[in-house]
Formats: C-alpha cells, sequence, structure tokens
C-alpha cells in the first residue's frame, strides 16, 4: 500500500457510464423463457399400452412414441382388475422405452365418467362459483357425491341482461373406485401421475382442427376412436366438447364374428383379420367378410342413435363428417363400408394434426393406435383438460375445512357443558328461585342449541351421556352427588 498516495476529491465521486454501445453499457436483463412442458400421455386399454411423449414449447411436437401388448384380463372395460400384474407391466414398459416417470396423464374412457355442460349466472367469485358447480353438480349427474371424484373448466363468460356475468362450464366427474384402482398401479410401478384425463377430450385435442369454420353455418366435429372392447364417441363445437358416449363396441367383435362363422379360435381369426380386405371379391375370404360386414352393422346402429340423441338437444350442431381412428380403421374397406352403413361422410382422422413429428415418426403404420395417447400430450386453449387429481386435492381442503368446523363445535359444547355443571351444583340464592330439575333442564334445551344435531338419535334414558362430548362424560352416580 503506497501511503504517500495523493487522493483526490475527484476520485472519490462514482464517474457516470456511457449511455453508448461498448462494454461500459449496462447489460439488459433476459427475459426468463418459458419452460419447456414435456407430458408423457398413456392410454391403457383392454390389448395394449400405448404412451407418447410430447414437448409442448409454443407448439406441440413428438419426442417419443411407445406401443407393447398388454396381456387379457388386466384391464376390461376400461377399468383395471389386477392392480398387481398392470404395475409390473406398466413397470417394464417405462423401463424399456426409457420413457420419464414425471408428467404422465392418463386416459380413462368408460360409462361411468359423465360429462355435462352448464351454465351459472350471477356469480363472479371464483370460490362461489366452484361451490355453485358442485350444487349443480348433484343435479346434473347421476354419480353419487360421495362416491365420486370431479372437476370443471370455464370455457367462457359473458355478460347478462341484468348486468351479471354467464359462464359456460364444462363439468365432468368419475367414480373413485377406478381411479384409486389406476392410481395403485401407476404408484406400484413409480410412475408420478400428473392428471387423469377424459379419453374423448384427448380425442379432439389430437383430430378436431384449430379453428372452427368462420364462414357459413358452424358444424360440429365429430370423433370416433375404435378400441379393443370399446369405442369413445366425442363431438364438439369446435370450441369444448359439447357430446360423448362409450359404446360397447371394438376390434374383438371382428375376432368372435370371424371365429364364429368358419370355427375356429379368437387367435386364428386375430391373424385372418389383419390380412382380410372389405374391398375385394375373393371367394375363399368371403364368408370372413360377410361375418365382419354384419358385426358393422351394430357399430352403425348404435352410431346413429347417438347422432340422432344429439341432435334432438336444442343446442346442436349439423355433423358435417365423422373423424374414425383406432387399429381397426387400418383393414381396407373399413371406413367405405361404415360410411354406407351410417349415411354420412366418414373420413379417417390424421393423428398428427396437432403436433410436429419427424420423417421416422410419421413413417409409421401403428398412428391410428396412438391418437388418444398423442391428445393426452398436447396442450390446446380450446379444448380444457379435465384432471382428477387436482379434484381430489381440492376435496381434501373441503373436508379439513369440515373438520375444523366440527372441532369448533364440538369445544363449545363442552365448554357450555362445563358452565352448565359448575351452575347446576351452586344452591339456589332465594328461596322463589325454580327448583334445580326445571333449572337444569333449561340450561340442557340451551346447551343442546348449541351442539349440531347427530344424525343418530339417543333414546331418553341415555340422551345427555350420548351428546356430551367424549372427555366430558360422566357417571350418573357423580351427577346425582353433584
Amino acid at each position: 500500500m503506497d501511503l504517500k498516495k495523493e487522493i483526490k476529491l475527484s476520485d472519490l465521486i462514482p464517474k457516470r457510464q456511457k449511455s453508448g454501445g461498448g462494454s461500459s453499457a449496462p447489460k439488459v436483463a433476459a427475459k426468463k423463457k418459458k419452460a419447456k412442458q414435456d407430458y408423457v400421455g398413456i392410454k391403457v386399454g383392454a390389448s395394449q399400452i400405448a404412451a407418447a411423449q410430447v414437448q409442448n414449447n409454443g407448439g406441440s411436437k413428438i419426442v417419443k412414441l411407445a406401443r407393447e401388448p398388454l396381456e387379457p384380463g388386466v384391464v376390461v372395460g376400461g377399468e383395471v382388475r389386477d392392480i398387481a400384474a398392470l404395475g409390473r407391466a406398466l413397470d417394464e414398459f417405462f423401463k424399456k422405452h426409457d420413457l420419464p416417470r414425471k408428467g404422465v396423464r392418463l386416459g380413462i374412457g368408460t360409462n361411468r365418467v359423465g360429462v355435462r355442460v352448464l351454465d351459472v349466472e350471477g356469480i363472479d367469485d371464483e370460490k362461489q362459483l366452484a361451490n355453485a358447480v358442485t350444487f349443480r353438480a348433484h343435479e346434473a349427474l347421476s354419480i353419487p357425491m360421495d362416491q365420486a371424484v370431479m372437476d370443471y373448466h370455464v370455457v367462457g363468460s359473458h355478460e347478462v341482461a341484468g348486468g351479471g356475468l354467464s359462464h359456460r362450464v364444462i363439468l365432468a366427474a368419475a367414480y373413485r373406485e377406478p381411479i384409486d384402482h389406476f392410481t395403485a398401479a401407476f404408484d406400484a410401478a413409480e410412475i408420478q401421475l400428473d392428471a387423469i384425463d377424459v379419453e374423448a377430450f384427448a380425442l379432439l385435442r389430437a383430430v378436431s382442427p384449430a379453428v372452427a369454420n368462420s364462414d357459413g353455418e358452424r358444424t360440429a366435429v365429430v370423433a370416433l376412436a375404435l378400441g379393443h372392447d370399446r369405442t369413445t364417441l366425442a363431438i364438439s363445437d369446435g370450441r369444448f366438447c359439447d357430446f360423448t358416449r362409450v359404446l360397447e363396441w371394438g376390434g374383438s367383435r371382428l375376432d368372435a364374428a370371424i371365429a364364429r362363422e368358419l370355427g375356429m379360435t379368437t387367435e386364428e381369426a386375430t391373424e385372418v383379420k389383419l390380412g382380410l380386405s372389405l374391398l375385394g371379391d375373393d371367394a375363399a375370404s368371403a364368408r370372413a367378410r360377410n361375418a365382419v360386414k354384419h358385426e358393422l352393422t351394430t357399430l352403425a346402429r348404435e352410431l346413429v342413435a347417438s347422432l340422432q340423441f344429439y341432435q334432438a338437444q336444442p343446442d346442436s350442431l349439423a355433423l358435417a363428417e365423422i373423424l374414425v381412428t383406432g387399429g381397426t380403421t387400418r383393414m381396407p374397406g373399413f371406413v367405405e363400408e361404415l360410411e354406407r352403413l351410417v349415411r354420412a361422410r366418414v373420413r379417417p382422422a390424421d393423428p398428427l394434426s396437432a403436433v410436429h413429428a419427424d420423417a421416422n415418426l410419421s413413417a409409421r403404420t401403428d398412428l391410428a393406435s396412438l391418437t388418444i395417447a398423442l391428445g393426452l400430450g398436447v396442450e390446446r386453449y380450446w379444448t380444457p383438460s379435465i384432471f382428477f387429481r387436482s379434484s381430489t386435492r381440492r376435496r381434501a381442503r373441503s373436508g379439513r375445512r369440515l373438520l375444523t368446523t366440527w372441532t369448533a363445535a364440538r369445544r363449545c359444547a363442552q365448554a357450555a357443558w362445563q358452565q352448565w355443571r359448575s351452575s347446576s351444583c351452586s344452591a339456589p340464592s332465594t328461596a322463589t328461585s325454580a327448583p334445580s330439575s326445571t333449572r337444569r333442564s333449561r340450561r340442557w334445551r340451551r346447551t343442546r342449541q348449541r351442539w349440531p344435531r347427530s344424525s343418530r338419535r339417543p333414546t331418553r334414558s341415555s340422551k345427555r351421556r350420548r351428546m356430551l362430548p367424549r372427555g366430558c362424560r360422566s357417571s350418573p352416580t357423580s351427577r346425582r352427588r353433584g
């Protein structure tokens, strides 16, 4: 250190930096980039497990696709029958294809899932809206609320004549037991479920156009996903799902029809179906072809009945075409035969309409079997997601509030009982006061007004003892001594 150095006052004043370019210019903090959202959509069916890893960063891009067969009997009708076997299959599936075990979204689609569209008016507060939707769910859905998980999404709001707001809400509810079975299987495989969504919503996100037709009359988007043992039907107005139904028909019906007609096993009939074409006139496969066409009439009948039910609704739209997807649609002539039976335009859906994929993934021939898995991994604002696990957490919070209310009521009753007991033990101050039995009955009536009614009415002999909190009970002998 140089102690003889002269210190000037100008050296103590910090110099201003020039506003021009160069290294002396202050650096502007870069904006924080939005984190990439990678989701793994997984579809667990009766015959296969299909998964699609999708990266959402401004647009949706496919990272990886995977598909493996599943043992028969593990999942039947969209519900888990063997939790341990499904957990082992999921663990092996994720290990084999090196899929991330976080950010996983599962799709469910059974007749035990209800979807409704509600209009709630005159409510601006979010908490009050949640209470109103829960109250309306008791009337709109046939699922008991004590056995259901529920979630909703506000898809639009507009002002009404009175000056308030009217919210358009799409509500979905499912039985808790199937949800718990799937959750237990994924927990056994150490896979973290981000959400459980409705398969109909994922189907619309995958195949529906981005913008509805603005020129001329608006038409509905009808999507049909053919599975192994069930078929998912979803109808949208271009913004959200208006109608959904699960048809008890799948590709296994064709296997059974061929097996009955040709007198062979189901495995042999599956091999025949894979090489069958409905466009040819080959005499060797005429019997199998006729069996498939006869079985298709059942699907067409149920589909037409569902479409007629939708069009009977007051706000329904005209039907322009039906988009079909699924492994069964790869059969030559299948789409043409279904179009002839339904008497409406039917065309194969494009599973890659909402995502970007490289040449290797686009060249796969099994994309139709991965449509719902792709839709589960895609984020599209006009087709909202329903997360049943988030509704479970919301129910737990409301349960804690109810528990807090019950604890407060119990403490209030305990304090009232102590006050009544201490006052009943004191002697009357004047000779003209009411008898002790009368005073006790009056105080007891006041105490009962503070205590919530019990669903189980006690008997007359033990009414006082049963209505008291557990820590405040005393024997009849001690009360007589007081």
